[in-house]
């Protein structure tokens, strides 16, 4: 069976809380949100997710949007690409089914930022738009993957003011791309909480790994 939309996303939140946890040991109580470390969690990501692939399944890494093109069977219509899709820009992963057509884009980002995030959701729109099955492609799906890291403040909890940047996210997401070809899904999960011998230190900090879902409208 063809790998599912939500065993993607498992794999997504297992590979973040893998690459987390791993540098926290190396780092001794550091997180990927301190320091540019997207490569180990894009490969564990990577790891995670070709674990729950078909035999025939496959995915690579740092694919450029040329190849994407190539390799789909969408039917493109003549004109100008969008900017968007420069064939120079490079997918963080891509995943392909047994024919090698891409079936999947991910990008990993190690927190939000709204300028570079932007920039990602914009292209993986854009992909999914040009190579969908609503195009004769199979490109049905774009995941933006990040950790959120937040510390206990004088009055809230991390999870509350969790909550509350996770609703400017959303509103923020939805206003931006959200149109009729398309459907926006978030996903989020708790994926560490930082243990008492570096609360001592650091404070009451909490992460959750943070997924924007762009999928081709039904």
């Amino acid at each position: 069976m063809p790998i599912s939309e939500r065993q993607i996303t498992n794999a997504i939140h297992s590979g973040i809380c893998a690459a987390n946890e791993k540098y926290e040991k190396w780092s001794k109580g550091c997180w990927v949100t301190d320091s540019g470390v997207e490569g180990l969690m894009t490969a564990e990501i990577a790891e995670a997710i070709n674990k729950k692939q078909s035999k025939d399944e496959s995915l690579e890494l740092e694919v450029a949007f040329k190849h994407i093109r190539t390799c789909s069977t969408a039917n493109i219509a003549r004109g100008r690409r969008p900017t968007a899709l420069n064939e120079n820009n490079r997918a963080d992963i891509v995943l392909f089914n047994c024919d090698y057509q891409p079936t999947c884009v991910i990008e990993v980002k190690r927190s939000w930022d709204y300028n570079n995030c932007w920039l990602d959701l914009q292209r993986i729109c854009a992909l999914v738009d040009r190579y969908s099955s609503n195009k004769q492609g199979y490109l049905d799906n774009g995941f933006l993957a990040m950790l959120i890291a937040k510390r206990e403040g004088r009055i809230n909890s991390p999870e509350g003011i969790f909550e509350n940047y996770l609703k400017k996210v959303k509103e923020y997401v939805e206003y931006e791309f959200n149109n009729a070809s398309r459907k926006i899904s978030i996903h989020h999960k708790l994926a560490r909480t930082l243990p008492n011998y570096y609360q001592k230190e650091y404070g009451n900090w909490q992460a959750w790994s943070l997924i924007i879902q762009i999928s081709r409208a039904e």
